[in-house]
C-alpha cells in the first residue's frame, strides 16, 4: 500500500492514468484482501498510505462503497490507540466522500459503532476522535 500510495503522490501528472488503475476491481479487491490479512504488527502501516490514497476523490468513493469500510471497522479492535485513531481517519474521510452520507451511516452503523468506541475505548484521544465525529453525524441526520 505504501508503494501505491507514493506512486500516487509521486506521479501527479499522471494521476488519472493511476486512479484508473486502482478503481478497476480486481485493485480494490487487492486493497481490500491487503487491509484484511494485515497482521497485527503491519496494520499500524497499512492505514497511513490508505489515508494518503482516500484523498482522491474517486479512489474514496470506490473504496467507500465496496467492502473496505467494513475491513476497516473490524480494525477498532487492535490493541494500539494509533491504530484505532487511524481507522477513524479511514472512516471520516470516507463518510466526508459518500455520495449518499446518510446511506453510509446506516450501512456501516457508524452511529452505534462510534457510540460504543466513546463508551469503552481506552484511549482518550480515540475517544475524543469518535465524539467529534459521531456529532458530525448527528448534525448531518439533523440537517
Amino acid at each position: 500500500l505504501n508503494s501505491v500510495a507514493g506512486w500516487l503522490t509521486a506521479a501527479a501528472h499522471q494521476e488519472e492514468a493511476l486512479v484508473e488503475v486502482l478503481l478497476r476491481p480486481s485493485s480494490i479487491d487487492q486493497l481490500i484482501r491487503c487491509l484484511r490479512e494485515a497482521d497485527r504488527e503491519s496494520a499500524p502501516k497499512v492505514l497511513p498510505p490508505l489515508i494518503r490514497m482516500l484523498q482522491l476523490k474517486k479512489v474514496n468513493r470506490a473504496l467507500g462503497s465496496s467492502g473496505m469500510p467494513c475491513q476497516v471497522l473490524k480494525r477498532l479492535q487492535h490493541p494500539e490507540a494509533v491504530v484505532r485513531k487511524g481507522v477513524l481517519q479511514v472512516i471520516q474521510l470516507l463518510y466526508e466522500h459518500a455520495p449518499d452520507a446518510r446511506a453510509f451511516i446506516v450501512a456501516q452503523q457508524l452511529d452505534a459503532v462510534l457510540q460504543r468506541v466513546v463508551e469503552e475505548d481506552e484511549s482518550t484521544l480515540v475517544q475524543e476522535q469518535a465524539r467529534v465525529l459521531l456529532r458530525a453525524i448527528m448534525v448531518s441526520a439533523l440537517i
